[in-house]
C-alpha cells in the first residue's frame, strides 16, 4: 500500500455462535477517521446523496472511489450473472379456413384464394392453417386505409 491511501477492509466474521452471526461490516458503509474540520463520510452516503462528497476529507477520496468502483463491479458482476429473460411466448395459433373466414368477414373461398391472405396463409401438407396472429395484424392494417 502506498503512503497517503488508507484503505479499510471489512473484518472476518466472528466465530458461529449457535448460527446466530452478524454479516461482516460493508467497505462500502466502513467510515475512515476524518481530518480536522472535516465530517466523516461514507460510500453510501456519497450513493444516496452525491453533494455530500463536498463534505468529505480529501484524503478520504482516494478511499471512496474505491469503495464506489467495488460497489460498481459488484453490480455489474450480478447483471452478468442474471439468467436471461426468456422471450415472451409466442401465442400465435393456428386456424381452419372456416375460423379464419369468420375472423375477417370473408368468404372462405377468398381466405384460401386471395393473394391478399398469403401472409397468414400456412400449408402444411395438403392441409391450410390460418395465422390468428398475422390475420390481426392484416386488420390493423386495414383500418388505417
Amino acid at each position: 500500500m502506498t503512503a497517503g491511501r488508507r484503505f479499510r477492509h471489512a473484518p472476518p466474521a466472528p466465530p458461529d455462535t449457535n448460527g446466530a452471526t452478524e454479516p461482516p461490516a460493508s467497505p462500502i458503509v466502513a467510515p475512515l477517521p476524518a481530518a480536522a474540520g472535516r465530517r466523516t463520510v461514507t460510500a453510501a452516503e456519497v450513493v444516496a446523496n452525491p453533494h455530500a462528497i463536498e463534505d468529505a476529507d480529501p484524503a478520504a477520496l482516494p478511499t471512496i472511489l474505491a469503495q464506489l468502483s467495488a460497489a460498481t463491479v459488484a453490480v455489474a458482476a450480478r447483471m452478468a450473472a442474471r439468467p436471461p429473460q426468456a422471450p415472451p411466448a409466442d401465442t400465435d395459433r393456428l386456424v381452419k379456413v372456416d375460423d379464419a373466414a369468420a375472423l375477417l368477414s370473408m368468404s372462405e373461398a377468398w381466405c384460401l384464394r386471395s393473394d391478399a391472405a398469403k401472409p397468414f396463409r400456412v400449408r402444411t401438407g395438403t392441409d391450410v392453417r390460418f395465422s390468428v396472429r398475422h390475420i390481426q395484424r392484416f386488420i390493423e392494417r386495414q383500418r388505417g386505409r
